[in-house]
């Protein structure tokens, strides 16, 4: 686990991020992963003024004929429109309902509706309906032999011919077909479970083999920083392998560093350009500090998260041996 960070941010710095630049406590806490409170303290104790509430909600300026053109013209979601100019979703459907813009109705596929929507079904209709279910229906001799020759479940025998389960125990109802017993039931389950399984596992090792490939083209040497931590690992004998170059994946991810003295830890170096939203806002949510760690703790690992402008400090070795040998 990474050690416990304070805020290291003066009045001045705080103030442009608060004030001027309108960042949210949580925001801030979020940029130098630190908790909510902490950023709080700060504000305290350099007696920053808070934000008011009206000050915090960001409003949408946009005319009606806009707002219609993007969720109607352009089939839009109120979401949408929201990302689009940085506020919440909330605030685009209160300014829908000021502008009196009729909302879709989201129970249907969007911008799609049914035709079959507010009609009533006379009983030709319905016959229809009946009459084009009984000619999807398969036949006895072909659903026996699924059933219990090939000894497939009923959702198996359902993902093969496209139907629902309901419908595969409707059709072994309707022709009298012998039910399976409760054991030879969640016999076959626990079968096909362990195909799946197995399935699952092997597309797993494709995976990561595939991603291993594409990881060595792309980055088959170390960049700057990562040879820098090298250099650390060497000059001290760390326990520590250098695996950035695809060698080794985790669930689709591929570390910097990883431990060779048995324990599951993990050494991610971090630029700012890359992996802090303050340098850059538009970066992946994967990429972020907080998302990482949760990724590796997930997946059995610990990880440390290294910072390109801490890499080149003294610190920086206390830190890697305290990860190495779980010390706070």
């Amino acid at each position: 686990m990474a050690p416990y960070r304070h805020l290291a941010l003066s009045k001045e710095q705080l103030e442009d991020l608060y004030l001027s630049k309108k960042f949210s406590i949580y925001k801030i806490a979020e940029i130098f992963n630190v908790s909510p409170a902490n950023v709080h303290k700060k504000l305290l104790k350099y007696k920053i003024p808070r934000r008011g509430h009206n000050e915090t909600k960001r409003k949408l300026f946009i005319s009606k004929e806009k707002l219609i053109e993007l969720y109607w013209k352009r089939n839009m979601t109120s979401r949408d429109i929201a990302n689009l100019f940085g506020v919440s979703d909330s605030t685009v459907r209160n300014l829908m309902k000021k502008y009196g813009i009729p909302r879709k109705d989201t129970r249907y596929k969007k911008g799609v509706t049914p035709w079959i929507k507010g009609k009533k079904l006379d009983d030709k209709l319905r016959q229809k309906f009946s009459d084009a279910h009984v000619k999807k229906r398969v036949a006895k001799e072909e659903l026996y032999k699924l059933y219990w020759e090939h000894k497939f479940s009923q959702e198996r025998i359902a993902q093969i011919l496209g139907v629902s389960s309901s419908a595969v125990k409707n059709w072994i109802h309707f022709y009298d077909i012998p039910r399976r017993t409760l054991s030879q039931a969640r016999s076959i389950v626990l079968q096909e479970e362990s195909i799946r399984q197995k399935n699952a596992k092997h597309l797993l090792q494709l995976r990561q083999k595939h991603i291993t490939k594409i990881i060595k083209a792309l980055h088959s040497k170390p960049n700057k920083l990562e040879r820098r931590i090298i250099e650390l690992v060497n000059e001290h004998n760390l326990p520590l392998r250098y695996v950035g170059n695809g060698e080794f994946v985790i669930n689709g991810r591929n570390p910097d560093f990883i431990s060779t003295d048995g324990t599951k830890k993990v050494i991610e170096v971090f630029g700012n350009y890359w992996h802090s939203p303050l340098f850059n806002p538009k970066i992946n949510g994967k990429r972020t500090y907080r998302d990482t760690l949760d990724f590796y703790k997930q997946n059995g690992y610990d990880c440390l998260i290294l910072w390109e402008d801490e890499i080149y400090g003294e610190a920086v070795i206390k830190k890697i041996k305290q990860f190495l040998h779980n010390q706070t």
